[in-house]
This record gives C-alpha cells, structure tokens and sequence, in this order.
C-alpha cells in the first residue's frame, strides 16, 4: 500500500503500453507518461471512441474524455474532479476538468472546461487601451462569443480560426445573450477530438436532400430547363461544394449543407404552389429555386470555417450566380445538341438578380416577373421561418416563454407556454 494509506495503489502493475496501428496509438502514445491520480485514473486525452483493451489497463473514452482504468477498478467514481497533464505543451501544469456542456447547454454562471472549434477571432483593445481577445466558440450545437481579458500577441498567435482550442472560463448572460468570459485559452491537437462533435448539421441527412433534389429534377417537364439542371447535376464538383456549403454565415441554415437544404425546400414550395396559380409556370419556378443562390458556392465556405471567400466579399453570389449559370447553359446546349432558348436564360438570369426583393436588400433588379416574384416570397418565406425556428432553440432564457430581444428584428419571439 502507498504511503498516505490508499488502498486501490498497486506497485504492480506494468507501466502503460501503446498500441500500434490502431488509431488510438498516436492520442495513447503522446500520454505514456501520464501521472498517478487519486484511484488510479487518468485524463489521457479528448474524444469519443469505444473502449478497447490495453494490457493491464482497459481505456474507457467517452464525451467527457478517455480514462485510462486499472484492471480492479469497474467504473468511474464519481463526484470527484479529475486532471490531466496538458496535451498542447507537454507541461507539468494540471487542468481542472469538468463534464462537458455543449454550446446549446450554456446557462449564465456555468463553469466551462471544455474543447470548441475556434473562429473569427480578433485581438482588440478596449476603452483602456489593454488588448483583449474575442474568439467564436463552436459545436454541434451552436456557437458563443468568448473573451479573454488582458491578452496578448503571444496567445492570439497560439491557434488559428478552425483549430480546437480548450478554454477555462464561466457563461454569462450579458444583454441577453450567453458569452463566455475566458481564463485560458490552449490549442488542441485535432487527433485527440472527433471531429462530427464540433460541426452543425441540419436536421435532414444529406443523402436524402440529394435523392429528393434528383427525383425533381427528373420530374421537370420541359426539356431544355432539365437539362440545364441536370447539367448541375452530373457535375461533381459542383455538387460537392453545393452539398457543404451553409446558406449564410448567421441568418439562416448557417451549417454544412444548409444552402441544400434550403434550395430543396424552396424547390418542393414552388412544386406546391405552382399548380395553385395559373400565372405561375412550375418548371420555371422550380429551376429557379435550385439556380437562385448558386453563387453561394462560391461566396461562402465551409473550410475552415463559416466565412466568406475573396470572391464573394468582392462579387457576390448574385453576380456569382450568373457566371455559374451562363456555363451551365452551355454545358447543356453542348451536351443536348440544341440551344435552350434565349427567353428562358433571360428570366432564369432575372429570377436569381431578384429574388431579394428589394433594392436595399442587394437585388439589383426588383421581381419583375410572376415566378420572380413568387420565388421571391417563397425564398423569403423559408429563411424567415427557419431563422425564427433557430432563435427559439438557441435562446439561452430557458426558464421563459420569452427569447431575449431580438435586435436585427425589432422584438422579441414567442416560445409557448410548454404545455
């Protein structure tokens, strides 16, 4: 037994051991000297992975992180804290670790000790002149604004925007909405995260966008506007980038794969109420949704991060959008042996310049059409909703029917009573 009298020390047993060519090697490998901690567990590193045997010791990896585990020890005690070495500069200096909160879980005074995904971050000074540090904080769940008070050069240069960084700190509720107020801040190797944990995804799997997106396509009666979409299509790389790419940045459907799912909605909208209005052409209308923010794919990306590219900050996506479609047309002129008639290009062209609405919101055409201006509603339509619907559940004052006010809309949304 140990001097100090714990009963669960065993001199015995043999030091940790990797194990190579499995996956686990390289995040076990960078912990062999890991330290005796009280029962005989150890933080050993971040992620979500089965458990697997190791020898004497059996490592136990779960959302809070991997354990490494004597063979007499059968689970987890609790309501102790635990400490691991830190991953990032091999230092002696031990971290306090708490269960892990999510972004959406984030409530005014919670302690927070947990690794996000880092973005737009910016070293800035405040009314003093000293230098502080705000960083975008994110998850599966959502994104917070962080701060860290008397920061400096040496720490902003510590991470770049799309690495996973640990932070140290406490939520607070702050003109109603949640921030983080940072003690530390520590870059994260990303072998030791899993990744599906730090990105956003919309409520419907992607594979099932695409096969509805296909069998509409194949729906369309007129030829020339199929084959112009259908020439999208079959265009890998396109589809690639149309596939992952968010609808915007902070609005709406801001997430890989949200720009897919937002023009699969718009595309089955116009679907309905084509039939509904006999000014309405459906075809027209429902290829106009699939083209009217092609543009986005360029304008935005998703790698790293949610941001904006060179092109888009300069062009656009509406300007974007007509390049894009102009070579499209001729990809389905080359391939069909016929050209698509000029009065369709014009108004698909019309349609994606439009479908802002107004002059103040970037269109630089007003609908002038009746698809232009029923896309135009229907675009409307979607974000709005969804916009409203993401507010809801993002909203931090759980214990209110209320969210906080809304500044960009002007009012505050009604979550229900919850009976």
């Amino acid at each position: 037994m140990r001097a100090g009298g714990d009963p669960y020390y065993r001199s015995d047993l043999p030091p940790l051991q990797t194990y190579a060519g499995h996956r686990f090697g390289n995040i076990v490998e960078r912990h062999r000297a890991y330290e005796q901690g009280r029962h005989g567990w150890h933080r050993a590193a971040f992620g979500r992975y089965p458990t697997f045997p190791l020898r004497d010791h059996s490592l136990r990896i779960g959302q809070v992180g991997l354990w490494l585990r004597k063979p007499h020890e059968s689970s987890v005690p609790t309501g102790r804290s635990f400490f691991r070495t830190s991953t990032c500069n091999h230092s002696s200096r031990k971290v306090r670790f708490v269960s892990r909160r999510y972004v959406s879980q984030l409530g005014d005074a919670a302690q927070v000790s947990d690794v996000f995904r880092a973005s737009g971050k910016q070293l800035r000074p405040n009314r003093n002149g000293n230098l502080y540090l705000q960083v975008q904080l994110s998850d599966r769940t959502g994104s917070v604004t962080a701060m860290l008070w008397n920061a400096n050069d040496r720490v902003y240069r510590s991470f770049q925007n799309g690495d996973y960084i640990h932070i140290d700190g406490a939520a607070q509720l702050y003109n109603g909405a949640i921030q983080v107020i940072a003690t530390r801040i520590e870059r994260v190797e990303p072998v030791t995260v899993d990744e599906a944990e730090f990105f956003q995804s919309g409520a419907c799997n992607i594979d099932e966008l695409c096969q509805r997106l296909k069998a509409m396509v194949r729906a369309i009666g007129n030829v020339h506007l199929r084959n112009v979409a259908e020439s999208f299509l079959v265009d890998e790389e396109f589809m690639e980038r149309f596939t992952q790419t968010p609808a915007g940045i902070k609005i709406h459907h801001a997430y890989r794969g949200g720009l897919l799912e937002h023009v699969v909605s718009l595309m089955e909208l116009a679907q309905l109420i084509g039939p509904r209005y006999p000014g309405l052409d459906t075809d027209l209308l429902t290829v106009g949704a699939l083209v009217h923010d092609i543009g986005k794919t360029v304008e935005l990306s998703a790698v790293p991060d949610l941001e904006y590219t060179d092109e888009g900050q300069l062009i656009g996506h509406l300007a974007i959008g007509i390049s894009i479609l102009e070579k499209k047309v001729n990809e389905a002129e080359q391939l069909a042996g016929e050209a698509v008639p000029e009065d369709l290009v014009f108004q698909l062209k019309h349609m994606i310049v439009s479908h802002h609405g107004e002059y103040e919101f970037g269109s630089p055409k007003l609908p002038m059409t009746p698809d232009a201006i029923a896309l135009h509603y229907l675009d409307s339509l979607d974000s709005k909703v969804q916009s409203f619907a993401e507010l809801i559940q993002e909203d931090p004052n759980s214990d209110s029917n209320w969210t906080a006010y809304q500044v960009n809309l002007g009012r505050k949304l009604y979550k229900g009573s919850g009976e």
